[in-house]
């Protein structure tokens, strides 16, 4: 065929114009399939060809069933095409009606969104249906769903939950005058966000008096890629998820629930040999986020003997790598060692922190035809594996040490990196194409580390660019997961920094937005305990990083419970 699936053209942009010949070319496809007798039993993107006419052709054929048969299991869809709910008295037009509402939700938002079905009743349980019309009633308001549209999404969805005898005429569905119920009664709100979080906390006290009683590895069970790490790193393993409960101890309303799990993470921690050195030294994924995070906890535990083991394991740790960034190089160790030496006043670990500063510098300098052999550089802006967490790194060392070689770094490498970045801006405008909007590799977290320059240089520059960034994530939110590093969670832990330096409340109103779109896609488990989607959109893992704990820490700071961002510094020019 010469067109393009649905999940390709929905991933680039389209204009409003062309995306109502798309629908109504979908819907004259579904009621040439009907009145043949046939039913899809598959509707998703994949199985949806746009002609260069856009004209529909359907594919997917072996889940085809017959409309005079009974309803049938059809064919496999992923999540995000297929309602959940258990409804016995469905009528066999129902898969279709409610595949066709979520495509033409895909196209309109560039993604698929996966709502699961309250397994029991919680606090504030509802039906699939009115979880995705949480998120149409959201999407218009950011002006990212004509109001028609939303109006025959509504319609088919209804149809598709009803028990309807006539067979659906398609066409008739695009009808601007179609009628829509009051939008008050799928307002969202972050009111009940405490109690819902609350209710998540448990789920987590759970799940590792589960594993800690059975003797398992890990105390929270982890994302595929998460379980070939250490048990104990901050992106996936206890330190990341134990962090946020550090900062919830303090928090009246979630100091009970996150104690009670915080004493499970001692007892964990006292049956592991903790300060020994593992394989992977980086801050994300090994020894110095762990490092960190130990210090933190038995500092907070006041138990003085395993705070000062936690300060001779960080001492012991190497210093130095052949890798540069944050999130696993000499940048992250940089920040492990300016983290202690503030906490502490051991100016050892200042000494370690320069010589990391040193290594990167000693690159920047040879490739400027000054120096051959140093560690390798890192491509990319975003902060965790790219430029930005290396100005970062190197923005606070010049803070802290006023040297005249960390300002030579800052000052040579922001203008060319910012640069890089209103190009990368702008093309978003002009082209008005896709970007990556990520903490880890994308805009939020290029944007936390020039915001932390901005506040001490360069604010002229910066924050015209920092207003941009804000924007795009916000407008882009509907094509990420709900994690930290590469989905919305991080996106409002940067909107909330925002806010925090300037006190503009747009800034808060954008992260509160990007809050409740995360928050719409909770649903209740088995045990009635609230849950998240992780970075798959698929699964619910705890972790912090890629998981459903990150983006409950999310919804709290947006709702003004936590501040600040576990793992990263503050402003260092005055030592605590």
């Amino acid at each position: 065929m010469e067109g393009k699936s649905l999940t390709k053209y929905g991933a680039s942009y389209h204009a409003l114009d062309e995306k109502e010949k798309v629908v109504r070319g979908l819907l004259a496809a579904m009621d040439a399939l009907y009145e043949k007798g046939i039913l899809g039993n598959g509707l998703s993107p994949d199985n949806i060809m746009i002609m260069p006419d856009f004209s529909i052709r359907l594919t997917g054929v072996e889940g085809v069933g017959s409309c005079a048969a009974e309803p049938s299991g059809g064919m496999a869809v992923a999540n995000e095409f297929c309602n959940t709910d258990k409804n016995p008295k469905q009528t066999i037009w129902s898969k279709d009606l409610f595949g066709l509402a979520m495509s033409i939700l895909y196209l309109y938002l560039g993604t698929g969104i996966c709502f699961f079905s309250d397994e029991s009743k919680g606090g504030d349980s509802r039906p699939v249906v009115d979880k995705v019309m949480e998120q149409m009633v959201l999407a218009v308001e950011e002006k990212k769903l004509p109001k028609e549209i939303r109006n025959m999404v509504y319609s088919l969805l209804l149809k598709s939950s009803q028990h309807i005898e006539e067979k659906p005429v398609f066409s008739t569905m695009f009808n601007r005058e179609l009628p829509f119920p009051a939008t008050k009664r799928w307002n969202i709100s972050l009111e009940q966000a405490d109690d819902v979080c609350r209710s998540f906390l448990k789920g987590l006290y759970s799940e590792a008096k589960t594993n800690l009683k059975g003797g398992s590895e890990r105390l929270w069970d982890s994302t595929d890629f998460g379980r070939t790490t250490n048990a104990l790193n901050i992106q996936h393993g206890v330190a990341g998820i134990a962090g946020v409960l550090l900062e919830l101890e303090k928090v009246e309303g979630f100091e009970d629930i996150s104690h009670e799990i915080l004493e499970l993470v001692d007892e964990y921690l006292g049956e592991a040999d903790v300060f020994h050195i593992q394989a992977d030294n980086s801050l994300l994924f090994g020894n110095h986020g762990i490092a960190w995070f130990l210090y933190d906890f038995y500092r907070q535990r006041r138990d003085a003997e395993k705070t000062e083991a936690a300060v001779r394991f960080a001492l012991s740790l190497p210093g130095q790598s052949e890798v540069q960034d944050y999130a696993a190089g000499l940048a992250g160790y940089g920040c492990t060692y300016l983290k202690l030496w503030n906490e502490t006043g051991n100016t050892a670990f200042l000494d370690k922190a320069e010589a990391a500063a040193d290594s990167i510098y000693a690159y920047f300098a040879g490739r400027n035809g000054k120096q051959e052999n140093s560690p390798k550089a890192e491509r990319g802006l975003g902060f965790a594996n790219g430029e930005a967490g290396l100005l970062y790194f190197m923005h606070l060392m010049r803070v802290v040490t006023n040297r005249a070689e960390y300002h030579d770094y800052v000052n040579v490498s922001l203008p060319a990196y910012l640069k890089k970045v209103e190009e990368e801006v702008n093309g978003y405008y002009l082209e008005e194409k896709k970007i990556d909007i990520s903490w880890c590799n994308g805009l939020a977290g290029i944007g936390t580390a020039l915001l932390s320059i901005g506040q001490y240089a360069w604010k002229s520059e910066i924050y015209p660019i920092l207003c941009k960034i804000s924007k795009i994530i916000t407008d882009s939110m509907w094509t990420q997961s709900n994690c930290q590093c590469y989905g919305n969670a991080g996106s409002v832990e940067f909107l909330m920094d925002m806010f925090d330096v300037t006190r503009d409340g747009t800034f808060l109103y954008q992260a509160t937005t990007v809050a409740k779109y995360i928050y719409t896609q909770r649903f209740y488990d088995s045990q009635g305990n609230a849950r998240f989607t992780d970075e798959t959109k698929q699964s619910t893992c705890y972790d912090y990083g890629t998981g459903a704990a990150g983006a409950m820490r999310a919804i709290l700071r947006a709702d003004g419970y936590v501040y600040d961002r576990p793992y990263m510094l503050g402003d260092l020019r005055k030592r605590k």
